[in-house]
C-alpha cells in the first residue's frame, strides 16, 4: 500500500508538472515543423550574411536583406518571413558574455561579433571609433591573444609563433596588407611527413589549426584591391545615427540618471541570465527524460 502510495503521488506531481510544459511543448513542435521546412533558405540567407553584408552600414544592410527576401521567394525557396539573423546564429549566453566583455549593445555591434566569430575568411575590421579591439583583447584574453602591427619590428616573430602554436593575432593600423600575409589568407597549408605546414616568406612553419587572425584600420576610407576582398571578411564597425543615438542615450542616462540606468543594467542582465538559465533547465529535462531508465515512477531523482 504504501509503495502504491508513492506511485501515486509521483505520477500525479509528475503529470501537473509536465501538463504545465505540454502546451508550450506543442507550440514549440509547430514552430519546429515549419522551421524545417525553412531551413534550406533559412541557412541560404544567413550565409549571404556571414560572407558578403559585414562590409555595409547598418542602412544598407537592411535594404540588402529586403532584396535578398524577395530572390528567394522569385526561385520559390522557403524561409521564415520573421527570421533575424541575431537569433539564428547565436544564443542570449552568448550575446550576455559578449555584452560583457566590452561589445556594445546594440544590433550593428551584435550582428558583427557574430560574423567575426563566425568567418571562413579571416576578418579585417573598419572600425574608426575603436570598438572592436576591446571586445576582441577580451573574448581572446585565455588564449593570449599577441598584438602587433605591420610596422612593427617585431611582426614576423609574433606572426610565426601564432601560426606554430595556434595563438590568436590581432594585427592593427592595417591600410595595406603586407604580401608576407598572403599565403596566410589564401591558407595554403601543405602536409609532409605528418606535418601540416605554411609557406610564411621564405620559410615553412608548423600550422596550428586553431589559429586566428584579426586584421583592423581605423580609416573608414581606406581602400583595399578586388584580389584582396575576395580573401578577407569585411566587417565595418563604423558608427551609424541609430547606434549613435542608443549609445548617446546610454551615456546621457548614466551621467543625469546613474540610478535608472543601474537599475535597467540590472534588468537586462538578469532577463539574459534568465533566458540561459531557462534554456539550461530545458535542456537538462529533456535529457534527464531521454537517459531515464526502466519505470519513470520509480526515478526519485527525475521527479
Amino acid at each position: 500500500m504504501k509503495t502504491v502510495l508513492e506511485k501515486v503521488a509521483r505520477s500525479v506531481q509528475l503529470l501537473a508538472n509536465l501538463s504545465k510544459e505540454r502546451v508550450r511543448w506543442e507550440e514549440s513542435s509547430k514552430n519546429f515543423v515549419n522551421q524545417m521546412s525553412c531551413l534550406v533558405g533559412d541557412c541560404l540567407f544567413a550565409a549571404g550574411f556571414l560572407t558578403y553584408i559585414g562590409f555595409f552600414d547598418h542602412y544598407y544592410r537592411k535594404y540588402l536583406q529586403s532584396e535578398w527576401r524577395d530572390i528567394i521567394d522569385q526561385v520559390s525557396l522557403k524561409m521564415r518571413q520573421e527570421m533575424k539573423f541575431v537569433e539564428f546564429l547565436s544564443n542570449p549566453s552568448e550575446r550576455l558574455e559578449w555584452e560583457k566583455q566590452g561589445l556594445p549593445d546594440d544590433e550593428l555591434c551584435i550582428e558583427n561579433a557574430i560574423i567575426m566569430l563566425n568567418y571562413n575568411r579571416y576578418p579585417l575590421v573598419i572600425d574608426p571609433s575603436d570598438q572592436a579591439p576591446k571586445f576582441i583583447t577580451s573574448h581572446y584574453a585565455k588564449q593570449k591573444i599577441q598584438k602587433t602591427s605591420f610596422n612593427d619590428d617585431g611582426f614576423m616573430k609574433h606572426l610565426e609563433t601564432a601560426i606554430r602554436f595556434g595563438l590568436p593575432l590581432l594585427v592593427q593600423d592595417v591600410e595595406k596588407i603586407d604580401p608576407v600575409l598572403n599565403s596566410v589568407l589564401n591558407k595554403e597549408v601543405q602536409k609532409a611527413g605528418g606535418r601540416v605546414l605554411i609557406r610564411v616568406g621564405d620559410q615553412d612553419i608548423d600550422y596550428s589549426e586553431a589559429f586566428v587572425l584579426y586584421m583592423i584600420t581605423r580609416d573608414p576610407n581606406a581602400l583595399f584591391t578586388p584580389d584582396l576582398c575576395s580573401r578577407v571578411t569585411f566587417v565595418n564597425f563604423t558608427v551609424t545615427p541609430s547606434s549613435l543615438q542608443s549609445q548617446c542615450l546610454n551615456i546621457f542616462l548614466k551621467a543625469e540618471r546613474p540610478e535608472i540606468d543601474k537599475k535597467r543594467s540590472d534588468i537586462i542582465k538578469l532577463q539574459g541570465e534568465f533566458r540561459v538559465k531557462l534554456r539550461q533547465l530545458e535542456d537538462q529535462l529533456l535529457n534527464e527524460l531521454t537517459e531515464a531508465e526502466g519505470n519513470i515512477l520509480n526515478n526519485t531523482k527525475l521527479i
